[in-house]
């Protein structure tokens, strides 16, 4: 049985591209706000910052990764990598216009790289499961 290929149009993968960035910025400020409410009433330690921060970052990745591959059939692992970057580099960017402070670093490399390989695995893992 053949299925109707849908025409594409220009720039619609890379509008959901950008779209999932900005839902994923959001569900961040999100985890931040409630991280900093556990933090407010010591339900954990300062020491604990580094990892939550490292998890956040992840599950934004994530996030923008499979909210781009949702109606993805062909290269998911390749759209999923690029929502993660773009995640990133979108989170970067509002958290440090907010911090009034712009530097680039290899921590920010490092984090590319995370965002990257977080969008990739998720997006192959959420092919998987259709």
């Amino acid at each position: 049985m053949n299925k109707a290929k849908s025409k594409a149009v220009p720039g619609t993968a890379a509008m959901r591209v950008i779209k999932s960035a900005f839902a994923a910025a959001l569900l961040t400020i999100a985890l931040i706000l409630v991280y900093a409410f556990i933090l407010k009433m010591n339900w954990l330690d300062e020491t604990s910052i580094p990892i939550v921060n490292s998890f956040i970052k992840v599950a934004g990745s994530v996030f923008a990764s499979i909210l781009t591959v949702l109606k993805v059939n062909r290269r998911s692992w390749l759209m999923g990598g690029i929502a993660g970057v773009t995640y990133i580099l979108l989170a970067y960017l509002i958290f440090s216009i907010a911090a009034q402070n712009v530097s680039l670093s290899w921590a920010l490399l490092s984090d590319i790289g995370v965002g990257a390989l977080a969008g990739m695995l998720s997006a192959m893992l959420f092919q998987l499961r259709r």
